[in-house]
């Protein structure tokens, strides 16, 4: 009886074996696209303690001889590769005894010592955000990817925001970076929803942008703005783009002498009731060599007022400045 209900055991285990591995093999590609479907769970808090703590000695340590300061982190990731998942999963079905034997404890050894050869482990992914800054020189601006090992350490980061900006700005990033209040109106709750909406306008457009050039250029741009919006409480649209000018022509550091005159209007460009951008009309003087000559160009924005295209006004389009 003792013999027979020791091989009655003996087939339910294999049965369960058996029924293992057929749903492990036709459910594979499942889990496989499962894991990389779902969004991986955030970080529990010592974990992301940790990770901050390790990114920002790692930062510190390359910083050479330049004050870092760290503006934030965005929420840990945990990654699991799946070899890791099948290994586990083995462990957890052998403790609960739903397999067992030699067969499973060589295979459970096989892929544990092919995760240890191939250091096949658990990684953390965090964004970090920070300055550095160094005497006399412009303020660098840098977001970063992080991938951490189990042990916190740094294996790789890859740059996804990497721009300059003059000193001056610093409060601006500060204010576009956490969302400050930057529009003035009696009433405080209006005046944080046109923050709001200004925030959301420009930074989900930042998250279309894949080209790390093309990004850290809009977000530089977009901390000009806070800057200018900050100092008037406001987002004058013609005001925005006679800024927008301006520091074009400082950014060209050229010989000629530019001395503005007056702007037109600001226009709209739509296509079928599409907002595509805005076009203006600069009149200016402009001296060269000692010779003066009175210009006007039309330099076009996209919505987000990034100057799109210059070029010189025709003669119809100049009579703007006749009257």
């Amino acid at each position: 009886m003792i013999f027979a209900a020791s091989e009655k055991m003996l087939r339910s285990i294999s049965h369960s074996l058996l029924l293992f591995f057929l749903v492990t093999a036709f459910s594979g590609c499942y889990i496989a696209d499962q894991v990389l479907l779902e969004p991986p769970a955030p970080a529990k808090p010592d974990l992301q303690k940790s990770s901050e703590k390790a990114v920002k000695e790692y930062v510190r340590s390359k910083s050479d001889d330049g004050y870092y300061n760290s503006l934030g982190f965005s929420d840990a990731v945990v990654f699991v590769p799946q070899e890791l998942i099948d290994l586990e999963t083995l462990e957890e079905y052998r403790r609960e005894g739903i397999i067992s034997g030699a067969s499973t404890d060589s295979m459970i050894d096989s892929k544990r010592k092919y995760a240890e050869e191939n250091q096949i482990q658990r990684t953390v992914n965090i964004t970090h955000f920070f300055t550095v800054s160094k005497t006399d020189q412009p303020l660098e601006v840098i977001g970063a990817d992080y991938i951490l090992n189990d042990t916190f350490g740094v294996m790789d980061f890859t740059p996804v925001v990497l721009f300059t900006i003059p000193s001056a700005y610093e409060t601006a990033l500060h204010y576009f970076y956490y969302e400050y209040t930057i529009f003035y109106s009696p009433d405080p709750q209006e005046s944080r929803r046109l923050s709001n909406q200004f925030y959301y306008f420009y930074k989900k457009q930042l998250k279309t942008i894949n080209d790390i050039s093309l990004r850290s250029a809009f977000y530089r741009h977009a901390v000009v703005l806070t800057d200018l919006v900050g100092k008037t409480g406001t987002f004058d649209q013609n005001l925005v783009a006679a800024q927008m000018i301006r520091n074009h022509y400082l950014d060209l550091k050229d010989s000629v002498v530019r001395h503005e005159l007056n702007y037109s209007a600001l226009y709209e460009k739509r296509i079928q009731q599409e907002l595509e951008g805005y076009y203006i009309f600069h009149k200016f003087i402009e001296t060269k060599d000692s010779l003066n000559d009175t210009l006007v160009n039309r330099f076009d924005f996209d919505p987000y007022f990034q100057i799109t295209g210059i070029r010189p006004a025709e003669s119809s389009e100049t009579d703007l400045f006749n009257n």
